[in-house]
């Protein structure tokens, strides 16, 4: 519990370390890596642009939605603890 009490203290609790481990996560990151790849070598112009920007489009949307269920994490994991707290203890 030490420990996770420092990865707090310090910045170190990356979660994302968990998802690169993970097998399919990295095949389906280097199939998408791949796939743009491609893309960007058979496109000109305004279909590469159109490209590029999908591409930041779904990175943003990605992180955003990574950001808010973090933060939503640490709202539910406060009630949660606060309920436990005040909860009337059954004999």
């Amino acid at each position: 519990m030490q420990k996770v009490k420092e990865d707090l203290f310090y910045g170190e609790n990356k979660c994302h370390q968990r998802f690169e481990a993970d097998e399919n996560f990295r095949a389906a990151s280097l199939q998408a890596d791949e796939s743009i790849r491609r893309l960007e070598a058979d496109l000109k112009g305004e279909d590469l642009e159109a490209v590029r920007a999908l591409e930041d489009a779904h990175a943003q949307m990605n992180a955003s939605t990574a950001i808010e269920c973090y933060v939503e994490g640490f709202f539910n994991a406060a009630r949660l603890f606060i309920a436990m707290l005040y909860e009337e203890p059954k004999e």
